[in-house]
């Protein structure tokens, strides 16, 4: 199954390359944005400016705050419609850019948001349930000078890595659970709704996924060791030209060059991956 999802995925980016290019450019711009909005310079320097001017420093640090959990909102929105939009294209076979709005139809985008709520205060609850346990399991080794209580300590945190990872992978395809399940037959509870039925639509399904991912990485990671391996190469050889005016033009075009080239493999492993993660829901379903 793992192969023949990357496989599909794979063919229809390729068919439909420039359509779902369109689609993601919305969500990487709103990424972009919300990037430039998180910078932590006027936080850091809000901060340090609290005991000269303490009023306009809080008054930096609301705004600045704000627009981050706005942005952060906007992002999580964007991301989430382009999945819906990828799957709702996949199913009717039409590519529109309209698509990559479909979080937006109605009151849609509120469901996406309360569940990106619950989703991460599930998760956030599980983070420091086993941190707390681990914790104090690790000071009480340091208090009592007991190597056993190291060990318990170790092993809670390595079950609740699994746990965390276990949830996660169950509620992995949870909007577009919402968005093909609930959304419509239920318009006041469908967003609770989505949670038991995603959950009910991974058991079994688990470990397929986190194989695609693991295999994502991999794939990800080949790609990156590649470009490194001809950066390397061509540093090389331009190195032992000693840096004539020659040497140096052909390494500026070639390292234009490769960068065009990282650009271009790094988006389309993120389309290729995304496409790739929509065909494994439609398998399950």
């Amino acid at each position: 199954m793992i192969i023949d999802v990357l496989k599909d995925g794979f063919k229809t980016v390729k068919e439909h390359k420039w359509a779902i290019l369109g689609m993601w450019m919305p969500a990487f711009i709103v990424g972009v944005i919300a990037n430039c909005f998180s910078n932590n310079n006027a936080i850091t320097a809000a901060i340090s400016n609290l005991s000269i001017d303490p009023v306009t420093a809080l008054n930096t640090l609301q705004s600045s705050f704000a627009l981050m959990f706005i942005f952060s909102i906007l992002t999580s929105l964007f991301s989430v419609s382009l999945k819906m939009g990828l799957l709702k294209s996949d199913q009717d076979g039409n590519f529109n850019f309209k698509n990559a709005f479909v979080a937006f139809d109605g009151m849609t985008w509120v469901g996406v948001i309360v569940i990106d709520f619950l989703a991460a205060l599930i998760e956030a609850v599980l983070i420091v349930l086993f941190a707390v346990v681990a914790l104090l399991f690790f000071f009480a080794g340091v208090n009592q000078q007991n190597s056993f209580f190291f060990a318990i300590a170790a092993l809670v945190a390595l079950i609740g890595i699994a746990v965390f990872i276990y949830v996660s992978l169950g509620l992995a395809f949870i909007f577009l659970t919402y968005y093909t399940d609930t959304k419509d037959t239920d318009l006041n509870n469908g967003f609770i709704k989505s949670f038991p039925e995603t959950w009910k639509l991974m058991k079994g399904h688990r470990y397929e996924l986190l194989g695609l991912i693991v295999l994502q990485f991999l794939i990800s990671f080949g790609v990156f060791l590649a470009f490194l391996v001809v950066v390397v190469i061509v540093a090389v050889l331009f190195s032992l030209m000693h840096g004539s005016i020659i040497a140096i033009s052909l390494a500026t075009i070639l390292g234009i060059l490769i960068f065009i080239a990282a650009i271009v493999a790094i988006v389309f492993l993120d389309l290729w991956f995304l496409m790739s993660q929509i065909k494994f829901f439609e398998r399950l379903k």
